[in-house]
């Protein structure tokens, strides 16, 4: 796999900010760059349509299954799976 000049900017970026985004071209690589820089990061694909759902009908139960950190797929193509994602991702899930 290439090394690529963004890799240690994420990780800057990632100490700053709780989220971060990975945007680009469909298949140009910023799955395997994201679980390259995040390896051990929990990982979810909202393609999935089980996943999808519960993060619709049950967001509460859904991050607590993906506590942070966490690599959301296609979250750009599927957030209004997370109406209220903002506020559960700033608050504790406890």
């Amino acid at each position: 796999m290439l090394d690529r000049k963004i890799e240690n900017e994420l990780h800057v970026t990632a100490e700053e900010y709780p989220v971060i985004t990975i945007i680009g071209p469909r298949q140009s690589g910023k799955t395997t760059l994201a679980k390259k820089v995040f390896p051990h990061h929990a990982y979810a694909n909202l393609e999935n349509p089980e996943l999808r759902t519960l993060a619709m009908e049950d967001p509460k139960t859904f991050m607590l299954r993906y506590q942070p950190p966490v690599i959301f797929e296609e979250y750009r193509t599927h957030r209004s799976c997370f109406p209220g994602f903002r506020f559960l991702w700033m608050k504790p899930l406890n």
